[in-house]
């Protein structure tokens, strides 16, 4: 289980939102039999996916700082990303006729250029080139945001409001809706997010624990009062709630602890990647067997965790390890680094 210092009650986190999309994927669980109420707390599942791109901009922006180049740091956050992505593709894909065209669009992580084949495969694989994409823009937005407090405002601000001209460009262009917000440009505020939270911590550590219980209090009282009176936009509600418990959360906080950093969550949150690709397969066969929603749920989060247990050994692990090669590779070839 890889270890991140003070912020391991990320890796907690990361379990709850690949539980959130595995939750919306397979049903709800029962949930949207309570009406509203349910249905908000079922959006909000797929939310887990807003909260994977903030958790995101926040580790890219910490395996920035800690690369000695951009060249460094791209290569170990892409052989993190594509190695267990094209398994995935392979794994669902030839199974299930895609066409070699489709494949390749996939693999290139231009799939979301096209409605033919975007999101064709895995269901949820529209996410990756966001990622890979933010990959790149993310250091630029460090490098802005790093100049003081009025930079960082202002590059979430440009991030928050860009998604309107740019939705507007689109459909000018005839881009369909659902292509653009599956694609790069509409996702620019999470990261943006993890960005500010990263250099919030950065220049202001956490000192309190009780300041670390309120923020995870005030991030669930905030999912709680959407899922109840639905207010705020579900997408925004899980944006704040996870940029706020990364800037003040602390391990040795009492509900951090509790909520966080128990070892079934660290052990989810550790292959929730895996559990984020393998999760719709594995919940697809789960319906063949089982047809209570609630039980469809339980057995197709705990199959597709025993899943990702194998791949993350099998094919994410090495692959992070051989990233991590390349780098020392890189590293003895630089003069900046000898």
């Amino acid at each position: 289980m890889r270890r991140y210092g003070d912020t391991d009650f990320v890796t907690g986190m990361r379990a709850y939102a690949a539980l959130g999309v595995v939750l919306i994927h397979s049903g709800g669980a029962g949930l949207l039999a309570f009406g509203e109420i349910g249905e908000r707390l079922t959006v909000l599942g797929a939310m887990g996916v807003q909260a994977f791109f903030v958790i995101s901009g926040f580790s890219v922006s910490h395996s920035l700082a800690a690369s000695a180049t951009t060249g460094q740091y791209l290569v170990r956050r892409l052989f993190r990303l594509l190695p267990p992505y094209y398994a995935a593709l392979l794994a669902y894909g030839i199974p299930w006729g895609a066409s070699a065209e489709n494949l390749a669009v996939h693999f290139a992580l231009i799939d979301w250029l096209w409605p033919e084949f975007g999101n064709r495969i895995i269901s949820i694989e529209w996410t990756i080139p966001v990622e890979a994409f933010w990959y790149l823009l993310v250091p630029v937005m460090l490098a802005i945001a790093s100049r003081g407090p009025l930079h960082c405002l202002a590059m979430l601000t440009v991030a928050f409001l860009s998604a309107h001209p740019l939705y507007a460009a689109a459909r000018l262009a005839g881009m369909d809706r659902e292509l653009f917000f599956h694609g790069p440009l509409a996702h620019a505020f999470p990261f943006a997010v993890g960005v500010a939270a990263y250099l919030v911590r950065w220049h202001c550590p956490p000192t309190s624990n009780v300041v670390a219980t309120a923020a995870v209090g005030f991030a669930v009282l905030l999912l709680a009062v959407h899922a109840t009176f639905g207010v705020g936009m579900p997408h925004m509600v899980a944006i704040l709630a996870t940029g706020v418990v990364i800037i003040f959360g602390r391990g040795e906080a009492l509900a951090v602890r509790a909520l966080l950093l128990n070892p079934v969550v660290l052990l989810v949150g550790t292959v929730s990647y895996s559990v984020y690709l393998v999760h719709f397969g594995v919940v697809i066969q789960t319906r063949a067997y089982v047809s209570d929603p609630l039980l469809v749920f339980v057995v197709g989060a705990v199959a597709s965790v025993l899943v990702s247990c194998v791949t993350y050994l099998l094919i994410e692990r090495p692959a992070i390890r051989l990233g991590s090669a390349c780098v020392r590779a890189m590293q003895r070839r630089s003069p900046r680094t000898a």
